[in-house]
């Protein structure tokens, strides 16, 4: 299984952890903009997508809204 989670290339200023922290930290900010979730929602013609959307919003919510200082993804 691929872990596409953890950055493959190293740096020397900051550490895999922070690489990884860095990065829960841009999805969240790029997929919670009010702007793309409305606009995603607006887009929805069915319960069946409305409902992989929540589960998807949820799930990424608590894997990385919750757990900045680890890898879980």
């Amino acid at each position: 299984k691929g872990d596409y989670a953890r950055p493959i290339v190293k740096t020397l200023s900051l550490s895999t952890e922070e690489l990884i922290r860095l990065r829960k930290k841009a999805l969240l900010g790029f997929y919670l903009r009010p702007r793309y979730v409305f606009d995603t929602l607006k887009g929805i013609r069915s319960p069946r997508v409305l409902s992989n959307y929540i589960k998807s919003g949820i799930r990424l919510i608590r894997n990385h809204a919750f757990n900045f200082g680890t890898d879980t993804d």
